[in-house]
C-alpha cells in the first residue's frame, strides 16, 4: 500500500510566494503521494481571487480553504482540517508549512518515505535561512531549564528592549555562521523549527495534539512538549532540506503586537512548562 502525505500550509498577505510555493512543489519526485492544502488567511482586502487558480496551474488537486478571519498559524491549519473532514492520523506523515519555504532537492518526498525511525514523533529536516545563511534546525537540541522563561518575561516587557535583544541575537548568530560552520549531526532533539514541521502518524496515534491554544510564536516547545509527554522521539534528519525565507508573514506585523504575543507565548509557558 502506497504511503499517504498530507500537507497543509498557512498564507498571510503572500501570494506570491504561496505561488512559487506550490510551483516548488510540482517540481518533486513522487508528488503525487501529497494531499496538499492551502489556507488562505490574509486579510479580506488582501486576498488575491486568483490564488487557487495560479496554484492549480502546478498542482491540479490542490485544495485552498479561505479562513473567516486571522487564525494564525495553528489556527488556520485546524481550521482547514476541520472544512474538509481531514484527520491527519489517516496518513502516514503529515507537514505543516509556511508558505516561504521552497524546495530544491527533487527527492525530499522519496527521503521521507524511505525513513524508518524508531518512535519518532516528528522529523525536523533541514530548513535552510536563505536570510540568515545558516540552518534552522535544530531549532532547540535540548530542552532548556524553566529559569529561562523568567529572562524571557523580562525581556518581552518592552518593546524597545526586545527588538534591541532580538537584533543582537541576530547579529551574533550571523557572525557565528561566518566564522564557524558548524554541520549538526542528524540525531535525536528536543524541538523542530515550526517553518515546516513533519509528523509522522505515531504522533497523532499516540495522543499528540496540534491543539495549541496562542495565537503566534511558541509551536515548536509546544508540539517537542507533545512529544516529550507520549514518549516520541524527534529526529532531526539534515540529508532533507528545505529553503526559507524568513519571516514572510510576520514581518508586516507591528513590533508591539508581536512582542505582545511573545509575551503571551511566555507566560503560557511559564504556567505550563514543568
Amino acid at each position: 500500500m502506497d504511503k499517504r502525505i498530507l500537507l497543509v500550509a498557512v498564507n498571510y498577505n503572500s501570494p506570491k510566494e504561496t505561488i512559487d510555493f506550490a510551483s516548488s512543489l510540482s517540481k518533486l519526485d513522487n508528488c503525487k503521494s501529497l494531499q496538499v492544502v492551502i489556507v488562505e488567511n490574509s486579510g479580506k482586502d488582501q486576498r488575491n481571487s486568483n490564488l487557487a487558480e495560479n496554484c492549480r496551474k502546478y498542482l491540479n488537486d490542490v485544495i485552498l480553504v479561505e479562513t473567516p478571519s486571522n487564525l494564525y498559524y495553528f489556527g488556520s491549519v485546524n481550521y482547514g482540517l476541520s472544512c474538509l473532514g481531514l484527520n491527519p492520523i489517516n496518513y502516514d506523515y503529515f507537514i505543516i508549512s509556511n508558505v516561504d519555504i521552497l524546495f530544491n532537492d527533487v527527492l525530499f518526498i522519496d527521503k521521507l518515505l524511505s525513513l524508518n525511525l524508531k518512535n519518532a514523533g516528528i522529523i525536523a529536516p533541514s530548513v535552510f535561512s536563505t536570510a540568515q545563511g545558516v540552518d534552522q534546525n535544530p531549532y532547540m537540541k535540548f530542552r532548556f531549564k524553566r529559569m529561562l522563561f523568567y529572562y524571557y518575561y523580562i525581556i518581552r516587557q518592552h518593546v524597545l528592549i526586545t527588538m534591541v535583544h532580538e537584533k543582537l541575537t541576530d547579529y551574533v548568530r550571523r557572525r557565528k555562521a561566518a566564522i564557524v560552520k558548524v554541520n549538526e549531526s542528524p540525531g535525536e532533539i528536543y524541538a523542530p523549527h515550526g517553518a515546516f514541521i513533519i509528523f509522522t502518524q505515531l504522533y497523532f496515534k499516540s495522543g499528540g495534539s496540534i491543539d495549541f491554544g496562542l495565537n503566534l510564536f511558541g509551536e515548536e516547545i509546544f508540539v517537542a512538549e507533545e512529544c516529550k509527554k507520549n514518549n516520541l522521539n524527534v529526529y532531526y534528519k539534515p540529508e532533507m532540506r528545505v529553503l526559507h525565507a524568513e519571516h514572510v508573514s510576520t514581518g508586516a506585523v507591528s513590533s508591539k503586537f508581536v512582542v505582545d504575543q511573545k509575551r503571551k507565548t511566555v507566560i503560557y509557558f511559564l504556567k505550563n512548562y514543568k
